[in-house]
């Protein structure tokens, strides 16, 4: 087994980080360390039993700068239990159209429709089967279960875009962020509002000292591998994903 790294458990956090890219994960490695991804490292809930695609525009805009300019640090101010983020200064000043801060309550009718879209652009939007009530109860409820950026542009108050994640673990690297969702309604695409809200879950990443994101994309939407391949991301497909549900999901649990 790969090593752990020289991570300092007591603070939670990783020392003198280097960030890149690596088979579809960014990573956030102690320099001089020996971390690496765990094969195989999925979603807990996959869906519709193939790999998550990430809608997305089809480019980065040029106004938004290069990755280089985000350094990671302190962008993130008061992470509350929901694991939802306020963005502050960092990216303010990186000459960008959207604002970026944490969800609300009230955000979750516009992200449930985002979610639909993306599922129709899956041409799977008859597989949706979460509705407002349950991404509420387990967004904002006492159990919630993910954390939800936006972004909306600077113009007016209308999100247009999120980005889903959750924490998973990792046996080999301890702590990860795994982006569930990020998408961009098709009339916003083209004005660094992906890039943004990836950004956005990078520095969530370093905040809550995980060792990387990951995330996952189908093999068809060229648009989105491009746009990561953009970054310095090196996507593979080298691990097939498992799903157990429905009838053969209980029948297992019961022992039957």
């Amino acid at each position: 087994m790969h090593g752990y790294g020289d991570r300092d458990e007591s603070q939670g956090k990783r020392e003198d980080a280097d960030i890149g890219f690596a088979n579809g994960e960014l990573r956030i490695e102690p320099s001089g360390s020996d971390v690496r991804p765990k094969k195989g490292s999925v979603s807990p809930h996959e869906q519709r039993g193939q790999p998550r695609n990430l809608q997305d525009e089809t480019a980065p805009h040029p106004a938004d700068g290069s990755p280089e300019q985000w350094d990671g640090q302190d962008d993130i101010d008061g992470t509350d239990s929901f694991g939802h983020v306020a963005l502050q200064s960092t990216f303010a000043a990186m000459n960008v159209a959207g604002r970026i801060r944490k969800a609300q309550a009230e955000d979750i009718p516009k992200t449930h429709a985002l979610i639909r879209e993306l599922a129709e652009y899956e041409r799977a939007l008859d597989e949706v089967n979460i509705g407002v009530a349950t991404l509420l109860e387990d967004g904002f409820g006492p159990n919630p279960a993910y954390g939800l950026i936006v972004v909306e542009p600077a113009d007016r108050d209308e999100v247009v875009g999120i980005a889903l994640h959750y924490e998973k673990y990792s046996t080999w690297n301890g702590r990860c962020l795994f982006l569930e969702d990020l998408v961009v309604t098709a009339s916003e695409r083209g004005k660094g509002y992906g890039k943004q809200l990836f950004a956005a879950c990078a520095a969530e990443a370093i905040k809550r000292g995980c060792a990387y994101m990951q995330w996952q994309v189908l093999d068809w939407n060229t648009p989105a591998i491009d746009f990561y391949k953009s970054l310095g991301a090196d996507v593979s497909s080298d691990w097939l994903n498992g799903r157990l549900e429905g009838t053969a999901l209980k029948s297992l649990a019961v022992g039957s």
